[in-house]
């Protein structure tokens, strides 16, 4: 059954240490439409959350390709004759 909605509720907040109260008046929408807003900001932490994961190892992921790079390339240096090998602080790459 739906029943028609007032446009504003009165929310009260009680305060126990003081025993004072407060009420607030907010858009009914507002209200019902709580477990929606909470869904979304939970779902914006979720792929925020996955974004970083995935970025984190893609870094990984191209240091390791990086490493690998310059250690095939020194490898390579070293097999050709007449060069010299790049000292460790010297890499051409990037």
């Amino acid at each position: 059954m739906n029943l028609k909605h007032s446009k504003t509720s009165t929310v009260i907040i009680v305060d126990k240490g003081k025993g004072s109260t407060k009420t607030l008046e907010v858009k009914t929408k507002h209200i019902s439409r709580l477990r929606h807003y909470a869904a979304g900001i939970l779902a914006l932490i979720v792929v925020l959350t996955g974004v970083i994961i995935y970025l984190g190892n893609k870094a990984q992921d191209q240091q390791d390709d990086q490493a690998l790079m310059e250690a095939q390339l020194t490898l390579m240096r070293k097999t050709l004759p007449g060069t010299m090998p790049v000292p460790a602080g010297d890499s051409t790459i990037g």
